[in-house]
């Protein structure tokens, strides 16, 4: 027999509980009562709602799926936030297009068996102009604004902004790092007679000022991909989008090697600077603008779907790397 921890019998107290069990019975029927009353008014008080309660649960599965097809709307709405595409329309697809990303330093359109080779750029002051930026296609826009789509032809209402913009930049960069450097404007208003003018202009230029010594050609690219969706080259860094630069030499130049040397040189300091900020150098057939004997830098800056800001912050990033080039 169990005994508590005073050694008293338990046996007694159980007993005594068995006997009492049959008075609670009119107790039992009050509570009972009392809940259904309550339980009633519950129910008045909330209409269906609870019954909608046990229905909804009752079928689990079919309220888990509702649930989550409009979750995972919302969550494809709000992810993209993108507006709808038109069936027309050719989407703005940003791409890293740098040589890193693509393993190597040439896009060779040519027979001409191309090594990497090396440019001592020259010391260079502000006591003198010695820089020319011009755009030969001064003709060519980036977006004004950043943009998911075109529809219809190029730049299809879309407001834009002039490729001189990027080479007024790298002039007024380059006199602030202390290269003397003056902006010319061209004046193209189509592809039509466009390197003539340039090398007119660059004529009259030396004429001025015959202290010069680099020529910069500021221009932006046009880039598709297999779908034909108009690629924005581009790469990020702290938190901004910035547009990648492209060098060309062609092998028609008379200073073909110094162009391709100087090219390679700002390749190679742009690249230690961030490593996506240059795609490969384009090598072609033909010529390219003029220098009248004296090395042009032809730089391609973004694409024609790029917006400005992410042109302007790659200009400034070319400016200062070439300063730091030509500042002994």
């Amino acid at each position: 027999m169990n005994t508590d921890t005073q050694g008293n019998d338990i046996m007694p107290y159980l007993k005594k509980r068995n006997k009492q069990r049959g008075n609670i019975k009119p107790f039992l029927l009050i509570l009972t009562v009392s809940a259904v009353v309550l339980l009633s008014i519950v129910i008045y008080g909330s209409g269906r709602e609870f019954f909608s309660f046990w229905k909804g649960n009752s079928d689990t599965s079919e309220s888990g799926n509702t649930t989550e097809s409009s979750q995972g709307t919302t969550q494809t709405l709000a992810s993209s936030g993108e507006p709808e595409i038109p069936e027309s329309a050719r989407k703005v697809i940003k791409a890293d297009m740098s040589a890193a990303a693509q393993g190597k330093l040439y896009e060779n359109e040519t027979d001409r068996e191309i090594s990497p080779s090396h440019h001592e750029f020259l010391p260079l002051s502000d006591e003198d102009i010695s820089v020319l930026v011009l755009c030969s296609r001064g003709f060519e826009t980036y977006l004004a604004e950043e943009a998911f789509y075109i529809d219809g032809n190029y730049p299809g209402g879309i407001k834009t902004v002039s490729v001189e913009a990027c080479a007024r930049n790298i002039a007024a960069n380059l006199t602030l790092s202390g290269v003397g450097a003056l902006y010319i404007d061209v004046g193209n208003t189509s592809a039509y007679g466009s390197l003539e003018k340039a090398q007119q202009k660059i004529a009259q230029s030396l004429a001025l000022y015959p202290n010069i010594k680099y020529v910069i050609d500021v221009r932006r690219g046009v880039y598709y991909d297999t779908n034909g969706e108009l690629l924005a080259p581009s790469y990020t860094e702290n938190g901004k989008s910035i547009a990648q630069m492209r060098f060309s030499a062609a092998v028609g130049s008379d200073v073909f090697e110094t162009e391709l040397g100087a090219a390679n040189t700002l390749f190679s300091a742009l690249q230690k600077r961030a490593s996506g900020s240059v795609m490969p150098t384009r090598i072609k057939n033909g010529k390219l603008v003029s220098g009248g004997g004296l090395p042009v830098i032809t730089l391609e800056i973004g694409s024609a779907v790029t917006p400005s800001a992410d042109a302007l912050l790659a200009a400034e990033m070319f400016a200062k790397t070439f300063a730091e080039l030509t500042n002994w």
